[in-house]
């Protein structure tokens, strides 16, 4: 008799900061709308599922508009050791922004070969002062409230049946 297994999906639990080169339509970031490309980017402190990853160039899509109705399908993305590890945009906001330094931040969708499709949360941090912009991205599977609530019903039931397993 044959047996049949099949691979479980495992989440991404990690993040990776990336650091680089830019350059902005305009070089006073308040009054800048894009960022027109990205160059020297590579892959600075990676963990978790990115480990290992260190020095690896990465890709970032360009131009990327600050406040755009169409965000790109792909923020960045980048191959090693046979994978490619990438991070598709679902949100993008500003929440800081003065002639010197911008940040962004937003939500999206973390894929790495071999990994389930994970949520996650990423900022990109520009300034003025030598073009360079650090990137982190940290994605891992934040339960939902229904999980939560059966788990500490769980918890309740099995602390109940306990004590009065003990005081019969």
């Amino acid at each position: 008799m044959a047996t049949t297994t099949f691979a479980v999906p495992i989440s991404i639990v990690g993040d990776v900061s990336f650091t680089g080169e830019y350059t902005v339509d305009n070089a006073n970031l308040l009054l800048a709308t894009k960022f027109t490309s990205f160059s020297n980017v590579i892959v600075a402190d990676p963990n978790g599922a990115y480990a290992g990853t260190e020095g690896a160039p990465v890709t970032f899509t360009a131009p990327l508009m600050f406040a755009s109705p169409t965000l790109p399908s792909v923020l960045w993305t980048f191959d090693f050791g046979g994978n490619t590890y990438e991070l598709s945009m679902l949100t993008l906001t500003v929440p800081f922004k003065t002639k010197n330094i911008l940040v962004m931040e937003g939500e999206g969708i973390a894929r790495i070969t071999g990994y389930e499709d994970t949520p996650g949360y990423w900022n990109l941090t520009a300034n003025r002062a030598g073009a360079s912009f650090s990137f982190s991205s940290s994605a891992s599977v934040i339960p939902e409230p229904t999980s939560f609530m059966l788990t500490g019903l769980g918890l309740v039931a099995a602390g109940l049946l306990r004590r009065r397993l003990r005081h019969s």
